[in-house]
């Protein structure tokens, strides 16, 4: 990976005590650090692909994987044109800030159709992009995966009472729930009595409006939802422990 990459000297890549990887980084230049974490990354992800399944790896084929890989993730922090399986060329959309006073809220749900596992995170963030709010959650007894966006919305307009005088904006990257919320006659879908309790916990807020996003726009939340299934956790984290951390 040397002739591709530059990474820290071998002589540096010795344990020499629980925080020999934060003083590793702590002695590299960014570059040189990510590039580090990749081969970490790629490392452990081929120990698991031969250990658990039974794969075969080749140290090329992983040197060509990483190669390309961080060409992407480059291209994807600049926002830069990216070719699809079609050849064309599509870009890369990233969150957007909210104008002035509106703070926006971010949901997405997670659903795994073989258990029935589902859970739902929330982000709220002001116009400089700073977190005031996170959240994740395990739900019971989720019909399906419209079922828990649908309850995303509605535990994002919920948390959203903390700051019930300002104007919100709340992004979901599910177009057949958003499209749901701005419906202004009744609806007898499976979602409909969700839909009716968000458009009840709207009513509390100053002003609150619906907008559906990509996905690539929305990992935050859709990270923390995953995070409430990986560890089976419910969390509420606020912007004094972001600020203080």
């Amino acid at each position: 990976m040397r002739e591709h990459w530059e990474l820290p000297a071998e002589d540096d890549l010795v344990q020499a005590g629980l925080d020999w990887l934060l003083l590793l980084l702590d002695r590299y230049a960014s570059n040189i650090c990510d590039n580090f974490l990749m081969l970490i990354w790629r490392c452990w992800n081929v120990r698991n692909s031969v250990v658990m399944a039974g794969e075969r790896v080749s140290v090329d084929g992983s040197v060509a994987f990483l190669s390309r890989y961080m060409v992407s993730l480059l291209q994807i922090r600049q926002q830069g044109p990216l070719d699809d399986v079609k050849g064309k060329h599509k870009v890369i959309k990233r969150w957007a800030p909210p104008m002035g006073d509106v703070l926006k809220i971010n949901v997405d749900g997670a659903f795994i159709v073989e258990t029935g596992a589902a859970a739902v995170g929330v982000v709220i963030r002001n116009k400089d992009g700073t977190p005031l709010l996170m959240a994740c959650r395990k739900v019971v007894h989720c019909r399906d995966a419209e079922e828990i966006e649908a309850l995303a919305c509605l535990e994002g307009s919920r948390m959203g009472a903390r700051w019930a005088d300002c104007s919100f904006i709340l992004e979901s990257d599910n177009a057949s729930v958003i499209v749901k919320l701005k419906m202004r006659e009744w609806q007898r879908s499976n979602v409909a009595p969700v839909i009716l309790d968000t458009l009840h916990a709207k009513a509390e807020l100053g002003s609150l409006a619906f907008a559906k996003i990509g996905r690539e726009q929305n990992k935050v939340a859709h990270e923390l939802a995953h995070l409430a299934l990986r560890k089976d956790v419910n969390c509420v984290w606020f912007a004094q422990i972001f600020q203080s951390a």
